[in-house]
């Protein structure tokens, strides 16, 4: 699925995140040229400067969507000192992201998230409906020896984005933090190059300020859109040869109670599937004029 950014009404709000701006509480970050300079003068007792091992985060995470909050949360419940960096951590407001398959339900559980589904007026799915031609057939989910929860689950995406999140800053070893993360940086704090070990970030925070924040473990979990991304794929050759449309339906019962539903039609295949209890999400897609052209 691609990203929808057109806004739409969700009538059902969770409170935003708090950003915990306490910099006093962070690791310091210590200089380490200072610190080996020092050490080889034998100066590091008399310029009290810490141990370089506790002058780091355990992991920064760069967003807090699906995978960035999950990880925050799993990494602070195993007691690992965690900064969540999100540029905006209000409920979003997205049209995407809204239909989880069993495995995905099944990873929620392994990770004690399940709960993150309920809550939030989501919709139990068991398979797909098929239509083509004037035919269709429903098939369900290979879910026989699994417990009765085991199943998927559609929902408003925000929603359970939110959820994620407010299970991660539960977690008191999880710092969130409202930021923009600018860049990755290496170990030597410059500027990080392919190849190279990342040792943490440079962000720009509420304040206006930009600080550095190093880890043993950098994650960049920021979308589709990621700013990290295009250094590692300068060379791609990317074509957009499609869109899609999406539309919400209030007050619509589809013919299959808690399936999708695949529309087989030309020139693009529709899908419809249950957000909540009283509403349907339906997308549509087609190639462009020139990529038509073209082939």
């Amino acid at each position: 699925m691609g990203e929808g950014k057109e806004k739409h009404t969700d009538t059902m709000q969770f409170p935003a995140i708090p950003s915990n701006d306490n910099y006093s509480v962070d690791p310091e970050v210590c200089d380490r040229t200072l610190h080996n300079l020092a050490g080889a003068l034998g100066l590091t007792r008399v310029l009290k400067l810490p141990p370089l091992s506790v002058q780091v985060w355990d992991v920064i995470v760069v967003g807090a969507g699906v995978a960035g909050a999950a990880l925050a949360y799993r990494q602070g419940r195993d007691n690992r000192r965690v900064l969540l960096l999100e540029r905006d951590f209000s409920q979003p407001d997205r049209i995407v992201g809204e239909l989880l398959q069993p495995g995905g339900y099944l990873m929620l559980k392994k990770l004690g998230l399940e709960d993150t589904t309920d809550g939030i007026d989501s919709t139990k799915v068991h398979g797909y409906a098929i239509y083509k031609n004037g035919k269709y057939a429903a098939v369900r989910y290979p879910t026989e020896g699994y417990t009765a929860d085991v199943a998927g689950r559609s929902f408003h995406h925000g929603r359970f984005v939110q959820k994620l999140r407010l299970r991660a800053a539960a977690q008191q070893s999880v710092t969130c933090r409202e930021a923009t993360v600018r860049r990755l940086i290496n170990d030597v704090g410059e500027d990080w190059s392919e190849g190279q070990p990342v040792s943490g970030v440079k962000y720009k925070a509420a304040d206006g300020s930009v600080r550095e924040a190093r880890a043993h473990l950098t994650v960049v979990c920021d979308g589709m859109y990621s700013n990290f991304r295009k250094p590692l794929t300068e060379n791609a050759d990317v074509h957009h040869p499609s869109f899609f449309v999406g539309l919400l339906l209030r007050n619509v019962q589809l013919p299959y109670a808690n399936h999708g539903h695949v529309v087989l039609a030309e020139p693009s295949p529709v899908l419809f599937y249950p957000i909540s209890s009283t509403e349907v999400s339906g997308w549509g897609g087609r190639t462009s004029v020139g990529a038509a052209a073209a082939a």
